[in-house]
């Protein structure tokens, strides 16, 4: 047994053959031996004794390693059905491709649920790959997380389950994975309960990669690789978060925009960093839109990302978002001579106007996003004033202008009869 047994766990989970019937078991690791916790052929069942076996304990994990199956049908631990984790635990496997827990057909269930009354749970998952057998079951996650405080996957492969990660405690967790690979899910990564989360150096491939809604407060998504299809929607998103140094390419099967921001919710004063990202589509194949900000989001910075045989790289909804910045985009900054780059409804100047000019008299018109070029002459009863952000005279330059404004600065051409000619060239 000392061959093929390390003793570096509490719990050792593994199968052998007796009578040529394959078993399952599971044994305490202790000084002087072994004890057996329990031996069957259900596979879930002989982990629910194995988590039984550990103690319910505040900021302590137990720790249970499953062996790599030798004796079982396939190469797979088949789970019949849902392990219910009610403690905190850390299982780890040989390895992704060694130790596979594969849903049987028609189990249409989470694989673990973590739930329990204990405040300070942790629960976590190492070189384990969870399989949802997506072909033969209709709904399910990998995980779901009801009540545990800290959610940690490294190096783990989640592979056709509806969601890879559903949470729903009440009031959120914190949640850290690291080298894991999501793949062929319908759904992504939910965080919908306000956790905080670190996702990095992931690899998905999936319908929506990534969701973070009702009122998640603080993210990191970080050094990912987002292959045809990888979605991160963001609503209702309450704190700060940072997506950068992150990957998305594809053949055209990309779900478009690569990052978007639904108009759902309350996401004012919500502040994201976009940086450092790199969008990528084949020749011939191109992605429509790279970022879309929705109508509520206005802390949105869209900065050094890269935008390659993409339509649209950036789109807004509406010029709502005067606290953000898209700047420094290779292969879209500077975007140059804007046709209509004015908004006489919201009184904004951007790349996302409606108008070649200013029609309203008077009015101020605030510069969004993006520095830009100014020149105006002609009209009549033309009075041009610059303001700063906050709306303080900078100068008053009359009946023309030749100016560099920065966003979020103010332009009133006065009192005009008659509009001027404005030229508007967007860094």
């Amino acid at each position: 047994m000392g061959q093929y047994f390390s003793a570096t766990a509490d719990i050792i989970v593994f199968d052998f053959v007796f009578s040529g019937t394959a078993y399952i078991a599971a044994m305490r690791v202790r000084e002087t031996g072994w004890d057996l916790i329990d031996c069957n052929i259900v596979f879930s069942t002989v982990m629910m004794s194995a988590i039984a076996d550990l103690p319910a304990t505040n900021n302590q994990s137990g720790h249970i390693h499953i062996k790599t199956p030798r004796h079982q049908a396939n190469t797979w631990y088949l789970v019949t059905a849902r392990i219910v984790v009610d403690r905190p635990v850390r299982f780890t496997g040989d390895g992704l491709n060694r130790v596979i827990l594969r849903f049987d057909t028609n189990v249409n269930d989470y694989m673990f649920q973590l739930t329990s009354t204990g405040s300070e749970y942790i629960t976590v998952f190492e070189h384990i790959k969870l399989d949802g057998n997506r072909a033969n079951n209709v709904t399910g996650s990998g995980i779901r997380n009801d009540a545990h405080t800290e959610v940690l996957l490294n190096y783990c492969e989640i592979r056709d389950f509806d969601d890879y990660l559903y949470e729903g405690r009440a009031t959120g967790g914190y949640y850290h994975f690291h080298g894991c690979f999501f793949l062929a899910c319908s759904g992504g990564l939910y965080f919908r309960r306000g956790g905080d989360f670190i996702v990095e150096s992931c690899f998905f491939d999936t319908k929506f990669a990534f969701y973070a809604g009702s009122n998640a407060k603080n993210g990191i998504l970080h050094g990912c690789r987002f292959y045809n299809a990888g979605q991160v929607q963001i609503e209702d998103f309450d704190g700060r978060f940072t997506i950068a140094d992150n990957f998305w390419w594809g053949d055209g099967a990309m779900i478009t925009p690569a990052i978007n921001f639904a108009n759902l919710g309350d996401a004012i004063n919500a502040y994201t960093l976009i940086h450092g990202n790199r969008f990528y589509a084949t020749p011939g194949s191109p992605l429509a839109v790279g970022v879309a900000i929705g109508t509520l989001w206005d802390y949105v910075h869209v900065l050094d990302n890269e935008f390659i045989n993409v339509t649209a790289p950036v789109t807004v909804a509406t010029a709502a978002n005067q606290n953000g910045r898209i700047e420094q985009n290779p292969w879209y900054n500077p975007i140059g001579l804007e046709g209509t780059p004015f908004d006489n409804v919201n009184f904004f100047i951007s790349d996302f106007g409606t108008a070649a000019g200013p029609t309203v008299a008077s009015q101020d018109y605030r510069v969004l996003m993006t520095p830009c070029w100014i020149l105006s002459a002609g009209g009549v009863g033309v009075d041009i004033t610059i303001k700063d952000q906050d709306g303080n005279v900078i100068t008053n330059p009359g009946a023309t202008c030749d100016v560099w404004l920065e966003p979020r600065w103010i332009i009133n051409f006065g009192g005009f009869s008659e509009a001027p000619t404005v030229t508007v060239a967007i860094k």
